[in-house]
C-alpha cells in the first residue's frame, strides 16, 4: 500500500512538472512574440520616418524648381515686352520714314530716300562674332549682355 501511494504521489508530481513546464515554455513564447512585435513596430516607425524625410526633400526640391519656373517666366514675360517695345517703334520709325519720304518729295518735287531707321548699334558686332563661329552664349559673355537679348537682336536683324 505504501508503494502504491509513493507511485500516485510520483504520477501526480510529474503531472504537475509536466504542466508546469509547459506553462513556462508558452510564457516564454509569449515574451518573444512581444518582442518581435515591438521589433516590427520599430521598423515600421523606421520607415515612416524614412519616408517623411524624403517627403521634405522632394517639397524642397519641388519648391526650388517652381521658383526656377517662376523666374523663367519673369524673363520671357520681359523678353515679350522687350518684342512689343520694338515693334512698337519699329512701326513709328516706319511712320517717319514714310512721312519723311512725303515731306521730300514734295518739297524737291523729285524722290531722294533719306529716312532715319532703328538699328541696334550692337548688331553689326554681333552678326561679324556670331560669322566667326562664337555661340550665343560666349557673344553675351563677351558684350556683357544676355543671351535671350542676343537672340532677339540677331532675329530682329533678320527681320530688316
Amino acid at each position: 500500500m505504501l508503494f502504491d501511494i509513493i507511485l500516485v504521489l510520483l504520477i501526480i508530481i510529474g503531472i504537475i512538472l509536466v504542466i508546469f513546464a509547459y506553462a513556462s515554455k508558452k510564457k516564454d513564447s509569449g515574451d518573444n512574440d512581444y518582442f518581435e512585435a515591438n521589433a516590427s513596430v520599430q521598423l515600421v516607425k523606421q520607415a515612416i520616418d524614412d519616408a517623411d524625410n524624403a517627403i521634405e526633400q522632394l517639397n524642397k526640391i519641388s519648391s526650388n524648381i517652381f521658383e526656377e519656373f517662376e523666374e523663367k517666366y519673369q524673363e520671357l514675360l520681359f523678353l515679350y515686352q522687350m518684342i512689343d517695345d520694338m515693334k512698337e517703334k519699329r512701326a513709328r520709325i516706319d511712320f517717319n520714314t514714310e512721312s519723311q519720304k512725303e515731306v521730300s518729295f514734295n518739297r524737291n518735287q523729285g524722290y531722294s530716300e533719306s529716312f532715319n531707321s532703328f538699328k541696334n548699334p550692337n548688331l553689326e558686332k554681333i552678326r561679324s562674332m556670331r560669322a566667326q563661329g562664337l555661340s550665343i552664349a560666349e557673344i553675351s559673355k563677351a558684350l556683357n549682355m544676355g543671351q535671350g537679348e542676343i537672340k532677339l537682336i540677331l532675329e530682329l536683324g533678320k527681320a530688316r
